[in-house]
């Protein structure tokens, strides 16, 4: 993270309630446009057709983040599939503190842009690996209490995530009681049928103690109920 963090000004995040400000824009290889957007005072990471990041306004992650009981996830080891800007690791910063994360993100200017707004502010111990998030669950030995699967292209999981072998992949990196909780659309009749296929027919049929909650356009799946507060 040798390059310069960039510093927001307050007066833009107050205009920003008033009417959307764009900060940055670039393309990859992987996302033909990628745009940094200030709205209501957070920083969006958005392509034309979805939103990858939205600080602590990411209401898919955030909602069940609320739901769930921090205290009862042990140890510090947390592995985020998908960076973004990094919104996840600030809201699992916001309940529990001095977790140590490692994050997977193949698209290189993703990464520029997390490091540039979000993650140099932060000061949180985050190792970035870029590499394919579909095969590093096999190439590493490492073990997490937390994985958070958020791998998009648009609005769109590619297919060799929605998998029985995928998840069992993630179910090998969790140490004893680790949790996986797994990000999917649900934001019309088809995208919702698509997930809860992919929840009955392979998610939960690998983690018997699953549940789909239902949050803001998207199915976010957690392995471990018990996490769920009543």
């Amino acid at each position: 993270m040798g390059k310069q963090a960039k510093v927001i000004p307050q007066w833009k995040r107050w205009w920003s309630y008033l009417s959307p400000i764009k900060i940055d824009s670039i393309a990859s290889d992987i996302n033909n446009n990628l745009e940094i957007i200030l709205v209501k005072g957070q920083l969006q990471l958005c392509t034309d057709k979805a939103v990858y990041s939205y600080e602590y306004k990411y209401e898919n992650f955030r909602q069940l983040f609320d739901l769930m009981d921090f205290s009862k996830v042990k140890g510090k080891n947390v592995l985020l599939l998908g960076l973004g800007l990094g919104s996840v690791i600030q809201l699992i910063n916001y309940h529990k503190k001095e977790m140590l994360y490692t994050a997977i993100e193949l698209d290189d200017e993703v990464i520029h842009l997390a490091e540039k707004y979000i993650l140099k502010p932060l000061d949180i111990n985050v190792q970035i690996i870029q590499t394919n998030g579909y095969t590093y669950p096999w190439t590493t030995e490492e073990k997490f209490d937390l994985i958070c699967m958020d791998i998009f292209i648009d609005d769109w999981i590619p297919n060799e995530f929605l998998s029985t072998e995928y998840c069992q992949s993630l179910k090998d990196l969790l140490n004893p009681n680790g949790t996986v909780v797994y990000n999917t659309p649900a934001f019309n009749k088809e995208s919702a049928s698509q997930s809860k296929h992919f929840y009955l027919d392979h998610f939960k049929p690998t983690f018997s103690k699953a549940e789909l909650v239902e949050v803001h356009k998207n199915y976010m799946l957690i392995s471990n109920s018990d996490l769920l507060q009543a």
